[in-house]
């Protein structure tokens, strides 16, 4: 697993905008500079704040990552594009429709409570019990769900299917 993770060279990361027009944007920027406050190490990206060409860059060399939805409603690009790049998530959204073999890399967040947020990230990164405990083949499960599951291909493929 070491050589899996050595370019894992930066801790953590969130990509958000300075949107805050709905309830939960404004909830999502009170989270991350509530939290960046205590863990300085928190990188921020994002239209308003570090701007980026690709977001790729704000995760790839990241071992954490802070992702929360627009809504409590499903999973979206905010939690599959850490995943992909291989991030454990500390995830604010909806976990009912998330396959249990994604959610080995998920730490469930409550964004209405700062500091059980705080708590359970500041437990993680001092122990990554949730990153040492995934191996390279746990990744290629994960990504593979993902794909089969939740990629937009894959989702029209299955309509198209039920309309022949």
């Amino acid at each position: 697993n070491r050589n899996f993770y050595k370019n894992k060279t930066h801790l953590i990361s969130s990509v958000v905008s300075n949107k805050n027009r709905l309830k939960w944007h404004k909830l999502r920027l009170d989270l991350i500079f509530s939290l960046k406050s205590k863990i300085p190490e928190i990188d921020i990206f994002g239209r308003g704040f570090n701007v980026i060409p690709d977001k790729a860059n704000s995760l790839i060399k990241y071992k954490y990552h802070i992702a929360s939805e627009n809504s409590y409603s499903g999973p979206s690009e905010k939690l599959w594009d850490p995943l992909l790049c291989n991030c454990i998530v500390f995830y604010a959204g909806n976990l009912n429709l998330i396959h249990p073999i994604i959610r080995s890399a998920i730490i469930p967040i409550d964004i209405y409570n700062f500091e059980s947020c705080y708590k359970k990230i500041e437990h993680e990164l001092q122990t990554s019990k949730i990153f040492n405990s995934l191996s390279i083949s746990d990744w290629k499960n994960i990504k593979i769900t993902i794909k089969k599951y939740y990629s937009f291909e894959e989702i029209v493929k299955k309509q198209i299917q039920n309309y022949i």
